[in-house]
C-alpha cells in the first residue's frame, strides 16, 4: 500500500475513533462489572490496580478523540494504546480463574479487526496481547488447553487480517471513486452551439445566468474586449479610439 492510500485510511480511521474509544470504554465497564459478579465484588489489590489504570487510559483516549485533539497520524496508535488496555482483561481472567477462556482471547483479538485500519498496528497488538497472555497461560494451563487456545487465537487472526484486508480494498476503491466524482463535477458543460451550460439539476442556463445561480454575491456585468471592440468597429475600435 502506498503512502497515498495509508494516509487516506489514517484520515478516515480518525473519523471513526470517537466511537471506537467509546466502544472500548463501553467493554471496559461491562468487563469490570465481570469481575464483580465473577468474585462477589472481592478484588484482589492487583486486579483495582489493574481495572483503574486501564479505564483511566481508556478515558483519557475517549475524550481525546471526541474533543479532536488527536491527529490522524496518531488514531490508530492511540487505537492501540487502547486496545492493549481492552486485553489486559482476558489476560486477568486466565490469572483469576486459571482457565484459558479461549473465546473470550479469541474475540478480543478478532475485535482489532474493527479498530485498526492498518495490519500493521493490527498484527503487532495481537503479538503483545498473544505474548503475555502466553507467559501466564504456560504455568496455569495444560499442554493441550494451551495449544488449543492457541489454535483458536491463530483462527481468530487469520480471519480478522483477511476482512481487514477487504476493508482497506474496498476503502482504496471508494477514495478513488470519491476523486473520480470530484474531477467530473469539476467539468463544465457548454452546449457547442449556443454555449450554454447545465447546472446541478440539468437544467440549462446561459453562463451568466449559472455564474449568478452559483454565487448569490455576484452579478455579471458586460463590456467588450480590445480585440472584438476591433473587430466590430474597425478602426474607431483600435487602442486610443472608443466608439460613442
Amino acid at each position: 500500500m502506498n503512502a497515498s492510500h495509508e494516509t487516506e485510511l489514517n484520515s478516515y480511521h480518525l473519523s471513526y475513533l470517537p466511537l471506537i474509544t467509546s466502544c472500548m470504554l463501553v467493554i471496559m465497564v461491562l468487563t469490570v462489572l465481570r469481575d464483580a459478579i465473577l468474585l462477589d465484588f472481592s478484588f484482589p489489590r492487583w486486579l483495582v490496580t489493574l481495572n483503574v489504570v486501564a479505564a483511566l487510559v481508556v478515558v483519557i483516549i475517549t475524550v481525546l478523540s471526541q474533543l479532536g485533539k488527536v491527529s490522524a497520524e496518531q488514531s490508530q496508535i492511540l487505537a492501540l494504546i487502547g486496545m492493549l488496555c481492552v486485553g489486559s482483561k482476558p489476560i486477568a481472567s486466565l490469572v483469576l480463574q486459571g482457565a484459558p477462556l479461549p473465546l473470550y482471547i479469541a474475540i478480543v483479538l478478532f475485535s482489532t479487526t474493527v479498530v485498526f485500519l492498518s495490519i500493521r498496528y493490527m498484527l503487532f497488538t495481537v503479538l503483545i496481547i498473544s505474548s503475555v497472555w502466553v507467559i501466564f497461560a504456560v504455568s496455569r494451563l495444560t499442554a493441550i488447553e494451551l495449544l488449543a487456545t492457541l489454535f483458536t487465537q491463530l483462527l481468530a487472526v487469520s480471519l480478522g487480517v483477511f476482512i481487514l484486508m477487504r476493508r482497506q480494498e474496498t476503502l482504496v476503491t471508494m477514495s478513488k471513486l470519491k476523486q473520480r466524482v470530484t474531477s467530473l463535477e469539476s467539468i463544465l458543460q457548454l452546449c457547442s452551439n449556443c454555449k450554454k451550460t447545465r447546472d446541478e439539476k440539468g437544467d440549462w442556463k446561459t453562463v451568466e445566468e449559472y455564474i449568478e445561480s452559483s454565487n448569490e454575491n455576484l452579478r455579471v456585468s458586460h463590456g467588450i474586449c480590445p480585440p472584438c471592440r476591433e473587430l466590430l468597429y474597425g478602426d474607431l475600435g483600435k487602442a486610443g479610439n472608443n466608439p460613442d
